[in-house]
């Protein structure tokens, strides 16, 4: 396991020296991870919009599924409507 760490060190010494030596591949890379990051985050916030507009819809759904039972339970006896919720 020391042998392993050792030679991980090694390589890892040697990409650093590689990215000293050649700072465009980094800034390449660091460009690359920047767009990604912009395109996450509008994903995001595109996504998050998507579902407020699907919850108001569920919500009117529910809304309306809530009133059907409410009219469909005034035959019951009291106690019965009671489990029947009011509003959504």
């Amino acid at each position: 396991m020391v042998v392993a760490n050792a030679g991980a060190i090694k390589r890892h010494t040697a990409e650093i020296g590689d990215i000293y030596n050649n700072p465009v591949v980094a800034i390449e890379k660091i460009s690359q991870a920047h767009q990604e990051l912009v395109e996450a985050l509008e994903l995001a916030d595109r996504v998050k919009e998507e579902g407020i507009v699907v919850a108001r819809e569920n919500i009117a759904r529910l809304g309306a599924m809530t009133a059907g039972l409410q009219r469909a339970s005034q035959g019951l006896p009291d106690g019965m409507r009671e489990a029947i919720p009011a509003e959504v």
